[in-house]
């Protein structure tokens, strides 16, 4: 859902701007999914999430627009306590503290438009959504005066979104037709993966800590394109984009797959005005999507995460990954 409201030329066209979304099924769902198992991690539960944006702009100089905003996210810390007993007269009992807080990350764009051609870019800094648990737990298991403690601290990055820099451009090719280029560049090098952390930071045996499960990563270029022509009341749209994959390999510790793939689009917008079935600015906005998941075949390599050279990583000797995704969705813009 999405609102912006223009104060007029006397304030430089100043505008104010929200755009929300929220999954029907549930609020959120947060998921730091298996260390160790093969998974397309950008796309498990990508969307399970609620997402607020805000932003303000302004023409400060005929035919240059500027804007800032911010993409709001949340970071989660708990401390979990537990007396777990096993001995006659006595109960288990535990105590959980969580705080949320907000974060925010800024993003500025800018925009430049004569009458026949467009510029613009846009730089969009990291979005974090993080989760940090410490676990205190006392195990009494041989008798009320025998504890084990057990302290150990869990951390994941649910979600993290890269460093982005957007540059496009736009060209009128006749009086109803436009083409757009873009280049797009994430900063992937960077990037801290969803999987859990487990640190031991005390307790009466010592634990094995987690071991890395993120393959490396590598920054990337997206080249788009798109092309759209204008029928008085009906706009048809097309376009391909081209994502390389950020992760460079996957033949050590760590499963995480984000194979290349090929984007397609189309899409078709109505101007209820223009057809005369609305006396209101009315846009219907139609989209269909196919993403080609290029296969790719992953060999591991021998020694298992640990560093055990006669055992064998999980997920050996290989495994292909691949495939296809198909979406859609449906936009309404009313004018007021």
């Amino acid at each position: 859902l999405g609102f912006s409201y223009n104060f007029g030329e006397n304030l430089k066209s100043l505008s104010l701007g929200f755009l929300g979304t929220m999954p029907l099924a549930r609020t959120a769902y947060l998921d730091t999914g298996e260390p160790f198992k093969p998974e397309y991690y950008n796309y498990r539960a990508r969307t399970q999430r609620p997402q607020l944006y805000t932003s303000l702009s302004a023409t400060p100089l005929p035919h240059f627009h500027t804007a800032a905003g911010v993409a709001l996210a949340t970071n989660v810390s708990s401390t979990a306590n537990y007396t777990i007993s096993s001995s006659s007269g006595t109960v288990s009992a535990g105590r959980l503290s969580t705080t949320v807080k907000p974060s925010a990350a800024p993003y500025f764009s800018f925009l430049y438009d004569p009458e026949t051609w467009l510029a613009g870019l846009t730089v969009r800094l990291p979005t974090k959504y993080k989760l940090d648990v410490d676990i205190k737990a006392n195990a009494r298991v041989l008798g009320p005066a025998n504890d084990f403690p057990m302290l150990f601290q869990s951390s994941s990055m649910l979600y993290y979104d890269p460093f982005e820099l957007d540059l496009a451009g736009a060209l009128q090719l006749s009086k109803s037709t436009w083409a757009t280029l873009e280049l797009d560049w994430l900063q992937y090098s960077k990037y801290e993966p969803p999987t859990m952390t487990v640190t031991d930071i005390g307790s009466s045996v010592v634990l094995k800590n987690s071991v890395t499960t993120s393959p490396p990563f590598r920054d990337i270029f997206v080249p788009k394109i798109g092309i759209e022509h204008e029928f008085y009341s009906t706009t048809m749209r097309f376009g391909y984009f081209w994502r390389p994959s950020p992760v460079k390999d996957s033949v050590g510790s760590g499963n995480l797959v984000d194979p290349e793939k090929h984007v397609f689009s189309a899409g078709a917008g109505f101007d209820l005005k223009k057809a005369r079935i609305s006396e209101r600015q009315i846009t219907l906005d139609f989209h269909a999507q196919y993403h080609w998941l290029v296969k790719n075949s992953v060999t591991k390599a021998n020694g298992n995460e640990a560093g055990t050279a006669g055992s064998n990583r999980v997920g050996s000797p290989g495994y292909d990954v691949g495939g296809r995704i198909y979406g859609g969705g449906l936009s309404v813009t009313m004018l007021f």
